[in-house]
């Protein structure tokens, strides 16, 4: 005896598979590849072995109700907006026609099935419901007694998941798979706002050449985001004839599917209480098609797709209410519908409340193969219930499994966290040394790479979500919710990163400010037509590394960054065709920190270029050599630089000269004080001013002049 929350008791009966298939005749006679069957079965009452015509006058099995609340869509809320579909619009692909499905512009739509189904389940009728044939017109084929079921199931279960979101019914002309998928996949995927496409036919097994069909299974370009949707398959594990491996039915089995499986669902009263593996329920390794990069988790095989990926609700023991007027004169099916079949269109209703959610954030809708896939086995364990029981041919069993995938939804966290969040910010010069993003002060930086490091080794991998920033440095990067990430940037060349190395935390719903990157130029080119002066220097503190180009140091600094930060780069100034000249300035310290290398270029000029030492007002010391400058160890080097100069100041300062070619006179301006030359090699002529200064010249060797 099986108990239902709705009061009502019966003793099961035969679970009825009606016939779905119709010849096909004229062009499809030809191009006929496989014909498809539904997934869904029927529990009739005992002692009916089919179904009898009449029906019920109410509606017998599961309630659109209980279902919502068993899986949490009941409660489901994106920042504190009702997840009921808005906004969404689902796609829906069956085989011929069913006249009791029509659009909601018809007059005569308050008599057709779906309007009373809403009212028997207290559901509002979808904004917008439309039926097209294959082509994307109005010339229906004939109606089909299994098809018409399928229909009435498809349409009104998908609809009670996401009861705001529009439908679109394309009834193809046959069952057959060009049909079905190469016109009517094909229009589902390129109709305006269709962001989910529900599939519950299938091959039982698959066949040779399917991979053909995945090409209509993709999101066309330009069109938002489309996740296909399909039923795994109502008769377990299937061996197909020539395979290796018993496996789910194609579609569901395409890389690019969702491929959906079943359960046997227990509830209370609308309260999930548990759930096993159906055995109906399609599944195992694929025949045919390889095992793609997001399944790299699972192990039941190391080279084939497996499937199915998620599960929910089919088992017709458990099943549920549809209303369907062409094989019920009283309207309502005496009896229990499940199958995938069931399970497709709820998932379907279930990834348009998801899009509502993502379009809330203002971001677009999942793309299948791309996102929702991805994501789906990304995401942590806890957002499903991990069903360890059942068996199709192959045993459920604790985490990925070959009857139920990674398990059943848990509404409200899965959805939200499949929906995830866009996490923002920039990418700048960080001009003030602000460690923030100062629109006005700051210079954007575009086209920089930002990343979520999900190894966490430094290194951008090409599976890892990534996004460049736009040309006003802003970047959004959209990424799944509950677990836990490294935001990163590829530093751009010629750039040092100075914020921001890794930005870590839990994923949540929603929209976030990370904070943002800043960098600073690891090589400054100087502008042409024009002499250009540059001067590096610290800042009182000694800690920061000030460049003024071409402004006063009583100013602004044109660019500024802690010297920490330069640790092993290379910090460039690339002269232009004029006379340029690079000022050491050591008034607060040496500029030139210890930990980076420094190049100073002087263009192509014919004339003079110029690299000067500035001493500290309380003596400093230098050391001039070819072709560089030494300040307390550490060296500027020196290229196309006409003249170098040292001026001092009111201390004593020290010039050495070290192997200077012959007849080279760096110039030496003393600035009051006991200041000393030394010469270690080459030949130095000493300019007027020292001996003003009163200085001692110290030759080492070589000879003065």
């Amino acid at each position: 005896m099986l108990a239902f929350s709705h009061g009502r008791t019966i003793t099961p009966g035969i679970q009825y598979r009606p016939a779905t298939d119709a010849h096909p005749t004229g062009r499809h006679a030809v191009n006929k590849r496989h014909v498809a069957h539904t997934q869904f079965v029927q529990l009739l009452p005992k002692g009916q072995a089919t179904p009898t015509g009449a029906g019920s006058a109410t509606p017998v099995g599961l309630t659109a109700s209980q279902v919502r609340q068993a899986y949490g869509v009941n409660t489901l809320t994106f920042g504190g907006i009702t997840g009921d579909g808005s906004g969404q619009t689902i796609a829906i692909i069956d085989a011929f026609d069913h006249p009791g499905f029509v659009d909601s512009t018809n007059a005569d739509f308050v008599n057709s099935d779906l309007h009373k189904f809403d009212v028997a389940m207290g559901l509002q009728d979808p904004p917008s419901f439309k039926k097209i044939d294959e082509r994307g017109g109005t010339n229906y084929p004939a109606a089909n007694a299994g098809w018409a079921g399928e229909i009435a199931l498809d349409v009104e279960w998908a609809h009670a998941m996401a009861p705001k979101a529009n439908i679109v019914l394309i009834v193809a002309d046959s069952a057959n798979t060009n049909d079905l998928i190469e016109i009517g996949a094909d229009t589902a995927r390129n109709l305006p706002g269709v962001t989910a496409v529900s599939m519950s036919f299938a091959v039982d097994g698959g066949f040779a050449g399917e991979d053909y069909y995945d090409q209509f299974f993709t999101t066309p370009v330009g069109h938002a985001g489309v996740t296909f949707l399909a039923a795994t398959g109502d008769n377990g594990a299937v061996l197909p004839a020539g395979g290796t491996t018993k496996q789910a039915a194609y579609p569901s089995e395409s890389p690019n599917v969702v491929a959906v499986g079943g359960t046997t669902l227990q509830q209370n009263n609308g309260a999930y209480v548990s759930e096993s593996g159906w055995s109906g329920s399609g599944g195992g390794i694929s025949n045919y098609i390889a095992k793609p990069a997001y399944q790299s988790s699972v192990s039941q095989s190391s080279t084939q797709r497996t499937a199915p990926d998620i599960s929910i609700l089919a088992d017709p023991n458990t099943g549920v209410a549809v209303y369907d007027s062409y094989n019920n004169t009283n309207g309502w099916f005496a009896g229990y519908f499940g199958g995938t079949s069931l399970s497709s269109p709820l998932w379907a209703g279930l990834v348009a409340l998801t899009n509502q959610g993502r379009a809330l954030n203002g971001v677009g809708s999942l793309t299948g193969i791309d996102q929702t896939l991805p994501r789906l086995y990304g995401l942590p364990a806890s957002n499903l219930h991990d069903i360890t029981t059942g068996n199709n041919g192959y045993a459920a069993g604790a985490g990925y499994d070959l009857v139920t995938g990674r398990g059943t939804p848990i509404v409200t966290t899965l959805l939200p966290n499949l929906a995830g969040g866009t996490y923002s910010g920039y990418t700048f010069v960080d001009r003030d040394n602000s460690k923030t993003y100062d629109a006005g002060i700051d210079t954007p930086l575009p086209g920089v790479t930002v990343y979520d490091d999900l190894n966490n080794n430094s290194a951008m991998q090409a599976t890892e979500p990534s996004v460049l920033s736009d040309a006003n440095g802003h970047f959004t990067l959209d990424l799944p919710g509950g677990q836990t990430y490294t935001i990163r940037t590829v530093r751009p060349t010629n750039y040092a990163l100075t914020t921001l190395a890794g930005y870590s935390s839990q994923t949540a719903y929603g929209a976030f400010d990370i904070g943002s990157f800043g960098f600073f130029p690891t090589t400054i080119g100087l502008p042409s037509g024009q002499p250009n002066a540059v001067t590096l220097r610290l800042d009182a503190s000694g800690n920061t590394l000030q460049v003024f180009q071409n402004v006063p140091t009583t100013g602004t600094p044109t660019y500024a960054v802690d010297k920490t930060t330069l640790a092993n780069y290379t910090i460039t100034i690339n002269g232009g065709d004029g006379d340029d000249t690079l000022n050491v300035d050591l008034k607060y310290g040496n500029p030139l920190v210890s930990a980076a290398s420094f190049v100073f270029n002087g263009g192509t000029q014919t004339s003079t270029d110029a690299a000067i030492v500035i001493a500290a007002a309380g003596g400093s010391a230098a050391t001039f050599t070819n072709p560089g400058i030494t300040v307390s160890s550490k060296t500027l080097t020196l290229s196309g630089v006409e003249a170098k100069r040292f001026t001092g100041g009111a201390g004593n300062d020290t010039l050495t000269l070290s192997s200077l070619s012959t007849n080279v006179s760096p110039a030496f301006t003393g600035g009051g004080g006991a200041d000393t030359i030394s010469v270690s090699g080459g030949t130095y002529q000493p300019n007027a001013d020292v001996g003003a200064d009163g200085t001692a010249v110290t030759l080492t060797t070589g000879a003065a002049k």
